[in-house]
């Protein structure tokens, strides 16, 4: 409660920003800059000429890279999660999943048959095992890793922040080519790989492995993700692993979550980001942003 009081003056200024067309932030200009970036790349993509109302953005789950950025920076570029156009009210309905999350969807697991049958659909997810996954984001910049007890990837959607997640910018392909002693670069991932799964060693262990990233399929990453997590299994049983190109798994989840979201909508209502303005407000408006750009 006491935090809420003492962060209610930021959130209030983030409001007043957001009203006025600017970006609550510098994340979130930024932010929004890479996602314009994406989007201009993607029309571009077999000369695709549409603007896109709606999107669902999937990222690592960073320290600093918080869902209320993210959210800010998708509505100051002028596009929508699809959850908000049926859950306007709640700001939670907003949040974006993280790409272990999405990666989850885009291997296949946590999602219905039949997304247009609601019912149907409900009453599959509410059967789904829970699953203990450990999923590894290996990049050109950073080694992620995550282990969360997962069901249904949509029931998780919105509140999908807790579980263990470790990140170490020193262990990326680009770092590890820079190694002269490899031997040493790889003694390293498998002491940080082994952190996670050597406290859940105690709950039953893990049930499936998702890799994701670029260099995710490297032999040598797989061989020594294989063996840290099987040493940490109960009976040293064997991993499964869940490899579905690792590459673009979390953008073919982030997919499936959003055609879920969509087909709960029911009153077919759009959510109005810009409103319209009179031409002294908009004026108005225009020199306060010119006199914010400026001053940042």
């Amino acid at each position: 409660m006491w935090e809420e009081m003492v962060d209610k003056p930021r959130r209030l200024l983030r409001r007043a920003l957001r009203s006025l067309g600017l970006p609550p932030s510098r994340n979130v200009a930024i932010i929004a800059d890479l996602l314009k970036q994406l989007h201009n790349e993607i029309l571009g993509y077999n000369n695709l000429g549409t603007r896109f109302d709606a999107a669902l953005v999937s990222s690592p789950n960073l320290i600093a890279l918080y869902q209320e950025d993210l959210i800010d920076a998708i509505e100051y570029f002028g596009i929508m999660p699809p959850t908000a156009l049926y859950s306007a009210s709640n700001r939670h309905a907003y949040n974006q999943p993280r790409n272990a999350l999405a990666g989850f969807a885009g291997n296949g697991m946590g999602l219905c048959k039949n997304v247009t049958d609601e019912e149907a659909c409900k009453e599959e997810e509410g059967e789904m095992p829970v699953r203990v996954v450990y999923t590894l984001e290996y990049t050109n910049t950073s080694l992620h890793v995550r282990i969360d007890s997962l069901a249904a990837a949509h029931l998780q959607y919105e509140s999908y922040e807790d579980g263990g997640a470790l990140t170490n910018f020193d262990l990326g392909t680009a770092k590890r080519d820079l190694r002269i002693d490899k031997s040493v670069y790889w003694a390293e991932v498998r002491v940080f790989l082994a952190k996670l799964p050597r406290q859940w060693q105690y709950y039953g262990g893990i049930d499936y492995v998702i890799l994701l990233g670029n260099g995710a399929l490297d032999r040598e990453f797989v061989q020594v993700v294989y063996e840290t997590v099987k040493e940490f299994q109960p009976g040293k049983r064997d991993p499964v692993f869940s490899v579905t190109d690792p590459t673009y798994a979390a953008a073919r989840g982030a997919l499936a979550l959003a055609e879920r979201c969509l087909a709960e909508r029911k009153d077919g209502k759009e959510l109005m980001v810009l409103r319209h303005r009179s031409w002294a407000v908009d004026l108005l408006v225009r020199f306060i942003q010119a006199v914010y750009w400026y001053v940042i």
